[in-house]
């Protein structure tokens, strides 16, 4: 073979191989057969998720964090820092589409993207349901930005004891900002309202120095 038909036939092949990758990663929108829908922001393991009909649902995001020394004590610092991390990644992504229209047009672009993709075993998304899931979205960004957004709790983390890593999921939903603005609301007309918390985690108790690997969640089911 010469040396101009062999880059021809790597180009081919590149061209093939960067044409099938981006058909993969075309959208970040999912539509599931009860037409509810997930989307994933490209930072920071932010997923947002709308109800079949098109109303907001929930906000959440994931981190993980490498785990040094890997005891209690050091589990239990990477937890910490991953919640941080984790709120700060919703804070921040909020925060980066106050402004503009950017978040708009990617939300709507990929779902069109999804409905044509996925259209095949109907799932599709009508016009109006579109419309309301971007009307809600931009709902949510304009609480926070009047400082209405309230609501966030853990929901999940876990500790890999093979990858000496901790996640952290943390979350806010709209069934739970209207509970917190209800509360607040409360407290700010003199009504008496009582909250607890689980306290402080102890060890494992087997008086081992490392830990093996483990996953809570939130007791919270229907958030």
């Amino acid at each position: 073979m010469s040396g101009i038909n062999f880059l021809k036939t790597v180009g081919a092949a590149l061209f093939v191989g960067v044409a099938l990758h981006t058909s993969a990663w075309a959208t970040d929108a999912t539509v599931a057969a009860d037409k509810s829908v997930s989307w994933d922001a490209e930072e920071d393991g932010v997923r947002i998720e709308w109800g079949p009909d098109g109303s907001f649902n929930r906000i959440y995001s994931t981190v993980y964090q490498p785990v040094s020394i890997p005891d209690r004590r050091g589990i239990n610092k990477a937890y910490v820092i991953a919640e941080e991390k984790a709120k700060v990644a919703i804070v921040r992504f909020i925060n980066q589409n106050l402004q503009g229209s950017r978040l708009t047009s990617e939300v709507t672009t990929d779902l069109e993207e999804a409905s044509r993709t996925q259209g095949s075993g109907g799932n599709t998304l009508n016009k109006q349901t579109q419309r309301k899931m971007v009307e809600e979205l931009t709902e949510v960004t304009k609480s926070y930005a009047e400082g209405r957004l309230r609501g966030v709790i853990l929901l999940e983390k876990g500790y890999n004891e093979q990858r000496a890593e901790a996640w952290v999921k943390v979350g806010m939903s709209k069934k739970l900002m209207n509970a917190a603005r209800d509360l607040s609301d409360q407290i700010n007309n003199g009504v008496n309202a009582r909250g607890g918390s689980n306290g402080a985690e102890g060890g494992n108790g087997n008086g081992s120095l490392t830990q093996p690997s483990e996953v809570r969640r939130s007791r919270q089911m229907d958030w």
